[in-house]
């Protein structure tokens, strides 16, 4: 019987990096375990079953640990939730599917911190299932010293925890599985899709000597103030806009970002190759 392999990323956001990572493990397990069943559980499962679609053959998209995370109060009710699936009714049929899971696997980003402590809930129901072996890759815990002592508490139920960063190892040096890899997104720089390891993007936008990646969701400052710094440093460079290339990689906070761009600057972003998410 073939094995199911479980899944636990943020994914359906979007936001490109974590789709980037979601996508790369998909496309690398159709290559290692093309008769696996592969269920990727997010928070978003609508709008990620979309974008990843048919990128592995079996995969089925869910938000069951997810939504787990969202009905308990703390993690101690979410462990129980799992030795007793019928007590969270609407998603009996969903935890029972993730016990059937041969390996779990929590995908890396920068997800688990003091930034998003509200998804160690998520970590502990994933921490709690029974599986033959549990993985994480290409973590970023930094910032972490505020829940450090809740993440130690579940990274010692994983058989491996990859983190992507010094820091991140720093943080739990005390745990002999911890160890320092690389960030997930490298896993598709060798993927025949992409050429010479440089993505799927559009030829004519990669050949560009800059390209810009704004992300102006987490920064503390002002949208305007963003752009105002994007247009200085791209100046300072001696950029012109028909050597740059400005990726969208949150729809819509990063099509704010370049709106004012263009109306600051509307010469230098004249001849600009906007990638749309």
């Amino acid at each position: 019987m073939p094995e199911t392999i479980y899944l636990v990323a943020p994914a359906g956001h979007p936001n490109f990096g974590d789709e980037f990572i979601v996508s790369a493990w998909l496309r690398e397990l159709y290559r290692r375990r093309p008769h696996a069943r592969v269920i990727l559980d997010c928070h978003s499962p609508g709008i990620a079953s979309i974008l990843h679609a048919n990128v592995h053959p079996h995969l089925t998209v869910t938000d069951t640990l997810w939504h787990l995370g969202l009905k308990c109060a703390d993690e101690d009710e979410v462990v129980e939730a799992l030795k007793n699936t019928y007590s969270k009714p609407l998603l009996t049929t969903g935890l029972n599917l993730a016990k059937t899971a041969d390996i779990v696997h929590v995908i890396g980003g920068g997800w688990l911190n003091d930034t998003w402590p509200h998804h160690l809930k998520v970590l502990a129901a994933a921490a709690s299932l029974n599986a033959t072996y549990k993985v994480m890759t290409g973590q970023g815990f930094i910032p972490g010293d505020e829940i450090k002592d809740q993440l130690d508490k579940w990274l010692q139920h994983f058989d491996h925890v990859g983190v992507r960063d010094e820091p991140s190892e720093a943080l739990f040096a005390n745990l002999a599985h911890v160890e320092r890899g690389l960030d997930d997104a490298w896993l598709a720089a060798s993927d025949p899709a992409a050429v010479h390891g440089l993505g799927w993007g559009n030829a004519d936008a990669r050949e560009r000597d800059f390209v810009v990646i704004a992300q102006s969701d987490l920064l503390g400052i002002e949208v305007d103030e963003l752009a105002r710094r994007i247009i200085r440093q791209l100046k300072h460079l001696g950029a012109t806009g028909d050597d740059v290339a400005y990726v969208e990689c949150i729809p819509e906070y990063d099509h704010k970002v370049l709106d004012l761009l263009r109306e600051f600057d509307p010469e230098l972003m004249e001849h600009v190759r906007v990638v749309a998410f």
